[in-house]
């Protein structure tokens, strides 16, 4: 699990029979707002079918690590996600609910999927997100090196190096 402040956060790995909780999620622990962020583009209404793409992860080349409330282990919190590709480094995306933002969830999440990235042998990852969305890529620097990329449409690539220095088992700011 992940602490944030004083509260401990259970931690588990999600899988394809994960879609209807993962669904929940996305659908009311985040506004309309947060999913463009996450999403890049307008999702009032989540489909089923993405929650269930996103909750199908074999724990080896697609990991998805997620946060639990603490006094409903039902419920997630935060979820952070890469998958393997055969075109370079993989692909990470992380979401966190809107009341749990800004308590070092994500950050702590994203430290623990960074450990077992290197764990199988990927030291960098790379995303897309949009160009003036700054919160992630100051996510990203808390566990490595940020290289931005192009700009296009709007949304702006990114590669990140794994930093081990900055995971666990070291000092960690909050």
């Amino acid at each position: 699990g992940v602490m944030a402040g004083s509260v401990f956060y259970p931690v588990r790995t999600l899988a394809a029979d994960d879609t209807a909780v993962l669904h929940q999620f996305l659908q009311s622990g985040m506004s309309e707002d947060s999913r463009l962020q996450r999403f890049m583009s307008p999702m009032p209404k989540v489909p089923e079918s993405a929650a269930a793409w996103l909750a199908n992860r074999d724990g080896q080349r697609r990991v998805a690590l997620a946060a639990l409330h603490p006094e409903d282990p039902t419920m997630l919190v935060s979820v952070v996600a890469y998958a393997a590709s055969t075109e370079g480094p993989p692909e990470v995306a992380l979401a966190t609910a809107d009341e749990f933002q800004g308590r070092g969830i994500g950050t702590n999440l994203l430290r623990m999927l960074a450990t077992m990235s290197l764990a199988a042998g990927e030291s960098a990852w790379r995303g897309d997100v949009l160009a003036d969305n700054e919160g992630p890529l100051h996510l990203m620097a808390k566990v490595g090196d940020v290289e931005l990329g192009t700009v296009s449409s709007g949304v702006r690539s990114v590669i990140v190096t794994l930093d081990p220095k900055r995971l666990y088992g070291t000092t960690v700011e909050y």
